[in-house]
């Protein structure tokens, strides 16, 4: 093997395994260690970093102006089921279970049956501090995201299987669908109106009719998974539908995230500019009961009064919340909500689901011990995907997917988060890309019980990064929201996932990202790891290699702005670098810097930071 090849290799591995000065446990003394990182963090001095945006401080416009309106929300994707749904839902379970078990669906289909009561003012301060351009969370002591875990353990989701856009080719299937269209075309006639999901149950419900399994999965997809702002039935969900009905796992962990993630940007920009127009209310459409669980699994004290419900056997994590604070006012205020959070690095659960709990049967991939394994389980592959930087190809959208910023929630070490190499693409190829093979023959699991830490060199990277952020942000408020570009301009205050982006669009979501693009040689997705591919995936394994893009950042202090490297096979043409808020952009038309040698990161074992004083 040559020496790009073997490059590229250690690039796609998953887990990095190296000796780092480290906090142990967040103490106050430093450590020389083998520790074990997630792909593309910084390994030596000449790595681009992948920065905090300007604007991941600013404040909201009500803060700095009190006479400017609160911010509203209204959020159409929460699942809500009613009596008719759960008691449909226990009918067809009865007949169903094992097709839905092998479809990856029945935890997912029981726990809709859950009412999650709202928390407006937790949702509202989380979304203030929602960073657009890493796809997470930001406070004052780090950062922290829903993963691809929170969509398989609190949604019950899967990781792997088909594409959830992908049509079907089998002629009898292809039948079952045309029967679901002219389903739906006879009750529009019928009523006079466009098909919601009320009407379609209506219609659908314990009908008795040949194709009530597939309706009730379509009700399933368009209320509970994939809603929208107006509860109608959408042909694009019945493909998806049929297959489920008939035992065929779809990949709908990464496609629910990038509606979360999509929906959580658009509500961000919206938030900080709902003081232009009086009363407005801002509409999420995705299924965001995940995110307030989310958080109130993590931080206890965002949690209303009262123990959360015991489990019953079988039942998903999920039941846990149902009903949970249900008519009982919060006694929080979005003040001290945000205070919560922004204090809560000493409360903060990184791994809530690998603790023992009554009747909760932990999934494959939480070992007790730490262990190298082999990807020949699916639960395993799964949990790759979970580790693994990607892009996730929602209903609607494309989005970024970071892991490595938030490690701590996976049981691997932190260490200062990498520029990760990206591809402005179709759905197509990000789909490709997704289910691209695992290169690790052996993949190291954490056990469940493994408390990470984070290195010396992110601790000091962090804070200064926060501080002067946040002294930006008070000097300059929301003025930089104001003033970033975007691609289009929005029009209305509904958050629906955007279209499926071109290069063109996508190029302007990361200008508006901030991120400085150049594009690289990329190298082909076929892999002798063929087995981390599952089911009929294999058959959209790619065959040619992808032109990548990477985005550019900011480097470490001391280090010239000016200089931009070029990363594994140079940069494809001639290059122009253009001036864009922090960073630059890499634009055709005047040659680039050539790439300069890696250097090592000295360590350092005297330094006095440590981890409580450094990270508050």
């Amino acid at each position: 093997m040559d020496s790009r090849a073997s490059s590229d290799l250690e690039d796609e591995r998953i887990v990095q395994v190296r000796q780092a000065l480290m906090c142990p446990d967040g103490g106050r003394f430093e450590g020389l260690r083998t520790a074990r990182f997630l792909n593309y963090t910084t390994t030596s001095i000449d790595d681009d970093v992948f920065e905090l945006p300007l604007d991941a401080f600013v404040s909201r416009p009500e803060t700095s102006d009190p006479e400017k309106p609160p911010a509203k929300f209204s959020f159409s994707g929460w699942g809500s089921p009613s009596v008719n749904w759960i008691e449909w839902v226990n009918a067809m379970a009865e007949s169903n279970a094992v097709v839905w078990r092998k479809s990856g669906v029945y935890d997912a289909i029981m726990a809709s049956r859950y009412q999650i009561t709202k928390q407006d003012d937790l949702m509202m301060a989380l979304v203030e501090r929602w960073c657009i351009e890493t796809n997470s969370f930001v406070f004052p002591w780090g950062e922290s995201t829903v993963t691809l875990e929170d969509m398989i353990v609190l949604g019950g989701f899967s990781a792997i299987g088909n594409n959830v856009l992908a049509s079907i080719k089998r002629e009898s299937m292809k039948s079952v669908e045309e029967k679901l269209k002219r389903a739906k075309r006879e009750i529009e006639a019928s009523s006079m109106k466009k098909c919601c999901v009320s009407l379609w149950m209506r219609e659908m419900m314990n009908s008795g009719n040949e194709i009530e399994h597939e309706a009730f999965m379509v009700s399933w997809l368009s209320r509970f998974v994939f809603p929208n702002s107006a509860d109608l039935v959408r042909d694009k969900l019945f493909a998806a539908a049929v297959q489920l009905a008939r035992g065929i796992r779809l990949a709908l962990a990464p496609a629910v995230l990038a509606g979360i993630y999509s929906n959580l940007g658009v509500l961000k920009k919206q938030l900080f500019g709902s003081g232009e127009e009086e009363n407005a209310v801002m509409t999420a459409t995705s299924p965001f009961q995940f995110v307030q669980v989310w958080a109130w699994e993590r931080i206890s004290e965002l949690r209303p009064h009262g123990q959360p419900s015991q489990l019953k056997p079988y039942e998903p994590r999920m039941a846990l919340w149902h009903q949970h604070g249900g008519g009982h006012e919060s006694n929080q205020s979005r003040e001290s909500i945000g205070s919560v959070l922004d204090s809560a690095k000493e409360s903060f659960d990184y791994r809530p689901y690998t603790k023992p709990l009554k009747n909760y049967k932990f999934p494959k991939f939480y070992l007790e011990d730490d262990c190298w394994v082999s990807l020949e389980d699916e639960d395993i592959v799964a949990f790759g995907r979970c580790l693994r930087c990607s892009k996730l190809v929602g209903l609607n959208c494309i989005e970024p997917y970071y892991p490595h910023r938030v490690a701590l929630q996976f049981g691997y070490d932190q260490d200062v988060p990498g520029v990760v190499p990206v591809l402005i693409e179709t759905p197509e190829l990000a789909w490709k890309d997704y289910i691209r093979p695992i290169t690790d023959e052996m993949m190291y699991i954490p056990s469940r019980l493994r408390q990470a830490d984070v290195t010396v060199k992110y601790i000091r990277w962090w804070k200064q990064s926060v501080t002067t952020l946040q002294s930006m942000a008070d000097r300059s408020t929301h003025k930089v929201l104001k003033e970033k570009p975007t691609g289009t301009t929005t029009t209305t205050t509904r958050v629906e996932s955007s279209p499926p982006r071109n290069s063109k669009t996508l190029g302007a979501k990361a200008e508006l990202k901030g991120e400085a693009l150049k594009s690289v040689n990329g190298r082909s997705s076929g892999s002798s790891s063929s087995r981390s591919l599952t089911g009929s995936e294999k058959a959209d394994k790619q065959s040619k290699p992808l032109k990548k893009t990477e985005w550019v950042k900011k480097p470490l202090p001391g280090r010239g702005v000016d200089e931009v490297k070029e990363r594994r096979g140079g940069l494809r043409g001639s290059q122009e670098i253009k001036n864009h808020g922090h960073v630059k952009f890499l634009l055709p038309g005047s040659p680039a810097s050539s790439p300069k040698t890696h250097q090592s990161l000295p360590q350092k074992q005297n330094s006095k930071s440590n981890q409580n004083d450094m990270l508050t």
